[in-house]
């Protein structure tokens, strides 16, 4: 609803809003979804976060490494239960890249947020949790959940032990929540270069890094050019997948 109405604004820089990916993409490319805006009625004009997408387990879990949830997941095809946060957004989109790399197939358990996700993995509900960085931070900090990597080409900072996919042979394996700040198409450059200088102030205030550090949330400020170049690199990952799960 709230990108539906961003799309139909006046682009005159007075509306703005905040936009993840890829969860608005695969909103437009969905067509059961029926968005009545497209992916070029909407301007990226600064991101501030990109959170990846983590594979976790229980403490207790028998697999040490991912090698080992591959091994045992090759042996017993869709029957290791795991979590997803969401239908057809980052985590699910992560899950399909990893098990296509690494020619697996687990079960796949739906929930509408990370906390009941969370709460279904500790209950031994399921097994496998794929979540993002910020959603697991807490629990990882109070060593309630262990993870077996992360779904980048670049350790974060929050988990320096954390071995990422790209680590661990599979560099095509990248998945994130990415958030920030977009406004209706047709917005006029010199007042998107003013918004984009006004919002990376504010973003770079200590202030609000203490508090993205302090919810786990790896800093990724994308602006203009670069963030509109990222989008679209998203949309087409976006688009192949969702044409994949529909035509299951």
């Amino acid at each position: 609803m709230g990108w539906t109405e961003l799309a139909r604004q006046k682009p005159d820089g007075y509306y703005l809003g905040g936009i993840n990916l890829p969860h608005l993409l695969t909103t437009v490319l969905d067509p059961e979804r029926k968005a009545t805006f497209k992916a070029e009625d909407i301007v990226p004009i600064i991101s501030q976060a990109l959170d990846p997408t983590t594979i976790s387990i229980r403490p207790d879990s028998p697999w040490k490494t991912l090698k080992d949830l591959m091994e045992d997941a090759k042996k017993r095809p869709g029957q290791i239960p795991a979590g997803i946060v969401g239908y057809l957004q980052d985590d699910e989109i992560g899950y399909l890249q990893f098990a296509e790399a690494a020619g697996v197939k687990l079960r796949l358990v739906y929930f509408d947020g990370a906390a009941p996700a969370i709460t279904a993995l500790l209950g031994k509900h399921v097994d496998v949790l794929f979540c993002t960085v910020a959603d697991n931070y807490s629990q990882w900090k109070s060593g309630r959940i262990r993870m077996l990597t992360i779904m980048d080409k670049e350790r974060t900072k929050f988990y320096p032990d954390l071995p990422t996919t790209a680590e661990l042979g599979f560099p095509t394996v990248l998945s994130a929540s990415t958030r920030g700040i977009a406004g209706p198409k047709g917005i006029p450059e010199p007042i998107q270069k003013k918004i984009q200088e006004a919002f990376k102030k504010a973003m770079m205030t200590k202030e609000h890094m203490d508090k993205l550090e302090s919810a786990g949330m790896p800093v990724k400020i994308m602006v203009g050019e670069e963030f509109v170049k990222y989008y679209w690199e998203s949309f087409k990952v976006a688009k192949k997948w969702v044409e994949y799960v529909r035509g299951k």
